[in-house]
């Protein structure tokens, strides 16, 4: 059962169709987090009894370098595809409004997701 703040950790992490709602940096850029209205029944550990969708915040600690899209309209920001390399976690974005692929890059040593179903 995902609820509360328990940390979704039913394996691989399907974000595609998944929207943006927020990111905020604090702590002098050393900390990163993502709310993201996230689709729970893509998931591969999906029960029927857990929630279809829900907000899983994504919170990268010891941020090392990050860039995100200035002027980003959240709101209207759907995640196309997540990928990592060997330094930094890429989100692959499209605003929904205008057509316009961004990227948000975050390089830090510590991520956690917890989620809010």
């Amino acid at each position: 059962m995902i609820n509360g703040s328990e940390s979704y950790n039913k394996g691989v992490i399907i974000m595609h169709d998944s929207l943006i709602d927020n990111v905020e940096v604090f702590d002098n850029s050393t900390k990163v987090k993502i709310w993201i209205d996230f689709v729970f029944w893509m998931q591969s550990g999906y029960n029927e009894s857990d929630p279809e969708t829900g907000i899983l915040i994504v919170t990268f600690d010891k941020v090392i370098d990050y860039t995100i899209p200035e002027n980003a309209n959240w709101n209207a920001i759907s995640i196309l595809e997540t990928s990592m390399d060997q330094s930094y976690v890429k989100f692959s974005l499209i605003n929904d409004l205008t057509d316009d692929y961004l990227e948000l890059k975050i390089n830090a040593e510590s991520i956690t997701t917890v989620s809010e179903a």
